[in-house]
């Protein structure tokens, strides 16, 4: 072999060894992409000690915007972001000189009222849809008799879901693909005159329990992409100790069995694999709240930051990576203060104050 060949059989190998050896990077010399970002949105409120007033406040990751200026009561219960970044939180205040409730929507903090203040009116849930649809579950005051009303408004315009009975509320709402309009709450059994879970698709009513032999409710619906309907809520046992419960598609699943002294079930969501996620709270035998969700049905206690006497879960969301969040509140001898959890670890977002929650969560990627 002469040396011209030798030197070009040592190049080729060294090509050979330095391609066999990228470090992570594809076989076109990139860098594989980086993982999706997860903006994280919480909804709730927060106590303004110089006004002595609650204020409707969202935070983003971590970061807190007040929705009001402290000059009334106001409570955000709901929180959806559209894929433009927009900000849509659902909620309410009180009129302080009627004392009546307002059901009231905010989109990147300008307010949008849903009743005109002269009956009660709550905005519970918000859901958008791709189109830049509006949503909202709550509930309007019957003027005959002033019994409540399950309501949905889409874009402002109210659609009743129950007529005059004793009581219907709206406390969750969801969109699919298609269109279609799901709420979840519950009604009066008019026969027992006890609650029952009820859930409305495009207004046609599903009634999941019977009234009996206690109350029931429903707090949280969601649906997945392939129609399939879940609801999570509350049933009640002997001795009126609540079951934390989920239904999918009407088929019931007891998370609980009502001991010690009961659980309750706020939120529920479901990711690309069928996975279901419910979060609420249960109660131990010495009376203490612990905020808990639970997988598939297996229960996962969550820590709370510093030492809480009661920590309750209100919502949670699951990113495209697995991460699941939850929303929530903890409350100990100075006051309340608003957390989330990220995988089962704790973020205060507030400190110790009269009333601080976190009630609605959503999820963005960038």
């Amino acid at each position: 072999m002469t040396l011209r060949q030798i030197l070009l059989a040592s190049a080729l190998l060294l090509t050979l060894s330095l391609s066999g050896c990228s470090g992570g990077s594809s076989s076109s010399g990139n860098p594989p992409p980086a993982p999706p970002v997860t903006n994280v949105y919480l909804a709730g409120w927060t106590y303004d000690a110089t006004t002595n007033f609650t204020q409707a406040t969202y935070w983003r990751n971590g970061a807190a915007t007040s929705l009001t200026g402290g000059t009334s009561n106001v409570y955000a219960q709901s929180i959806a972001v559209d894929s433009s970044g927009n900000v849509y939180v659902a909620g309410y205040y009180y009129d302080n000189a009627t004392g009546i409730s307002i059901a009231t929507y905010w989109k990147n903090g300008t307010a949008t009222n849903l009743t005109d203040g002269k009956l009660d009116g709550y905005a519970n849930a918000i859901a958008v849809d791709s189109s830049g649809n509006v949503y909202v579950a709550g509930e309007t005051t019957d003027a005959t008799d002033g019994s409540s009303i399950a309501t949905y408004w889409k874009n402002g315009t109210a659609t009743k879901l129950t007529g005059n009975m004793l009581e219907a509320y709206a406390q969750s709402i969801a969109v699919d693909s298609s269109g279609n309009v799901y709420v979840a709450g519950y009604t009066t059994n008019t026969t027992f005159g006890d609650l029952e879970v009820t859930y409305w698709k495009n207004g046609t009513v599903t009634i999941l329990t019977d009234g009996t032999p206690y109350q029931a409710s429903a707090n949280a619906i969601a649906v997945d992409s392939s129609g399939n309907v879940y609801v999570a809520g509350d049933t009640t046992t002997i001795p009126n100790y609540s079951i934390a419960t989920y239904w999918k598609n009407g088929a019931v699943t007891n998370l609980t069995d009502g001991t010690p002294y009961g659980a309750f079930a706020n939120a529920i969501a479901v990711d690309g694999s069928g996975n279901v996620y419910v979060a609420g709270y249960t109660i131990d035998a010495s009376y203490k709240k612990i905020a808990t969700y639970w997988k598939n049905g297996t229960a996962v206690p969550l820590p709370m930051p510093g030492v809480a006497e009661d920590a309750y879960a209100y919502a949670i969301a699951v990113d495209s990576s697995g991460n699941i969040y939850v929303a929530g509140y903890g409350s100990d001898a100075s006051g309340e203060y608003a957390t989330y959890w990220k995988n089962g670890t704790a973020t205060k977002l507030t400190e110790e104050m009269l009333s601080a929650r976190a009630t609605g969560i959503a999820l963005s990627s960038e």
